[in-house]
Order: C-alpha cells, then sequence, then structure tokens
C-alpha cells in the first residue's frame, strides 16, 4: 500500500502532499490521527 510506504519514509512529507492537494483537503484530519497514532 502506497500509504504504508510513505508513512515508513517520511510521515511529515506525507502530510505536506496531502495539506498541499485540495482535492484531499477533507483528509488533512485523518491522516494527522494516523501519524499521532503510530508515535
Amino acid at each position: 500500500m502506497i500509504l504504508n510506504e510513505k508513512f515508513e519514509a517520511d510521515q511529515t512529507n506525507m502530510l505536506w502532499g496531502y495539506i498541499m492537494d485540495a482535492e484531499l483537503e477533507d483528509k488533512i484530519e485523518v491522516e494527522i490521527l494516523i501519524t499521532d497514532f503510530s508515535k
């Protein structure tokens, strides 16, 4: 799964990728929660 690869590589870059994509704006909060849980 692409998301898993991005998590392993760099969580911050993945989050910025979603933030910069207006079409995924509604998913930003979900991705941040996932990042918080994995810490």
